[in-house]
């Protein structure tokens, strides 16, 4: 079947190129019209295609593991899952580490985020972030979590998003100084007035209205995350 060939293509990458992500199409056209890859790129080629099949069976075995467990009334006995790389990070929690962001195919949360606006993040900044969001999804109720250097320093929930944010901070204003914020309901523009005053790392949200948007990305630095539908981990 096609794993096989892909997979057998992927052994003699020294000979043979092997493509199985259509982006690369392009890229095969022209070393077709010049001398063809390097033997450094068909190297990295087989190292794609090998994690795509890797991808492939663990999807097959997870689903069948599933269809298993269902006849027997069970939990399955194998559960997995392909990663991917989606950006490299400066540095890890300390400058002296590394850091990446691996997340699954259509992942939520902080590494399916669109981001909008202010500068790259960090891996202290993603630490948070999940930890803010995964407190305002608890409710369901409009929610506003504060969060900094991993510890809570405001949760809330108000009649409406912007109400939901002040009580949020009111409950440690000092705190939530170069701190993040998550909130389950759209950003509005009164909640970004009163964001914006307080020095911010990152602000989450499932979307944030124009207006709000527009005023938010006046701060330069602040890191807007939209969420969408796809808020769980």
């Amino acid at each position: 079947g096609g794993p096989s060939m892909v997979r057998a293509a992927a052994k003699n990458h020294p000979s043979v190129a092997v493509v199985t992500d259509p982006s690369v199409y392009a890229e095969v056209v022209e070393a077709a019209r010049d001398e063809g890859f390097t033997r450094a790129r068909r190297t990295q080629l087989a190292a794609d295609a090998f994690a795509h099949t890797a991808a492939y069976d663990v999807a097959v075995a997870s689903w069948r593991a599933e269809q298993v467990a269902e006849d027997w009334d069970g939990l399955p006995s194998f559960v997995g899952s392909a990663v991917h790389k989606t950006a490299d990070l400066r540095y890890g929690e300390n400058p002296h580490q590394r850091a990446a962001v691996y997340a699954v195919p259509g992942a939520g949360g902080p590494a399916g985020a669109v981001q909008l606006g202010g500068k790259e993040m960090s891996f202290n900044n993603y630490q948070d972030i999940d930890a803010a969001i995964r407190a305002a999804y608890d409710f369901t109720d409009p929610a506003v979590a504060i969060i900094k250097h991993a510890n809570p320093c405001g949760l809330a929930v108000g009649a409406d998003i912007a109400d939901a944010h002040r009580r949020a901070h009111a409950t440690d204003p000092v705190s939530a100084y170069g701190g993040v914020i998550a909130a389950n309901r759209e950003v509005t523009l009164a909640m970004a007035e009163s964001v914006k005053p307080i020095f911010t790392e990152v602000l989450a949200a499932p979307s944030f209205a124009e207006d709000a948007l527009e005023l938010l990305r006046t701060k330069k630095n602040l890191r807007l995350l939209e969420l969408g539908d796809h808020s769980e981990l």
